[in-house]
């Protein structure tokens, strides 16, 4: 019991003051009810979101939640109660209930609507990670660790993803990128905010999923270096 109420203040912190994606909401949810109906868990990632003044972006659609508990369903993280019940009026939503099966910890299974493991994306953590390592560094130092492992990161997005890391301020550009030589970084050890990857968001965005916060942003928004 107290394990659950645990889960549910922690998801309630989350949707309030913000998520990556409306994944992570959804997630968040199906971990403090463990077990529910998707309008449940539409209806607690609205609620929530709204009782902590959050814009429109917050808000999920039924049709999201439906999607993304197909994969988990498929993926074995959650499992239906008996036959499926019934649908809503428009006959696409699945009022079953469903029960979380597989708990994994606060970061969000990332599953293709067929429960297939999605992979976009795994380079940033992989480059997360080894920077922290690294300590000084420039892109072919880091990307010969990162691409160890696949599916292996472009250099392209490697120096993308080091440039907005510098402008949120987890940086620092020690030597700068100029022909025949590359652009050195070093890692701010008192910006490490725990393991999970900082987003590049597609408005141009930094947004630090471990605080739950945009941390950067081309309007002016968060920190910088």
């Amino acid at each position: 019991m107290a394990a659950k109420h645990q889960h549910r203040a922690s998801a309630e912190r989350t949707l309030r003051h913000g998520y990556p994606t409306h994944r992570d909401a959804i997630w968040a949810a199906m971990r403090a009810l463990r077990t529910f109906t998707l309008d449940d868990i539409e209806h607690w990632v609205n609620d929530t979101a709204r009782s902590g003044q959050a814009d429109d972006t917050r808000m999920v659609h039924r049709d999201t939640v439906r999607t993304y508990a197909q994969g988990l369903e498929r993926a074995g993280f959650i499992a239906a109660q008996g036959e499926q019940a019934a649908n809503d009026e428009r006959g696409r939503y699945s009022a079953r209930r469903l029960t979380l099966v597989r708990d994994i910890g606060s970061e969000a299974p990332r599953v293709t609507r067929h429960g297939e493991k999605v992979t976009q994306g795994s380079g940033n953590e992989r480059m997360w990670r080894t920077l922290r390592v690294l300590g000084e560094f420039n892109r072919a130092e880091l990307l010969a660790i990162v691409n160890s492992e696949e599916p292996p990161v472009r250099e392209d997005t490697a120096k993308d993803y080091l440039r907005y890391l510098a402008l949120a301020g987890y940086l620092r550009q020690v030597q700068e990128d100029t022909p025949g030589r590359q652009a050195r970084y070093r890692f701010i050890a008192q910006r490490y905010t725990g393991p999970r990857a900082p987003m590049i968001q597609r408005v141009k965005a930094v947004y630090d999923p471990n605080t739950h916060q945009v941390v950067w942003s081309r309007h002016g928004l968060g920190g910088g270096a």
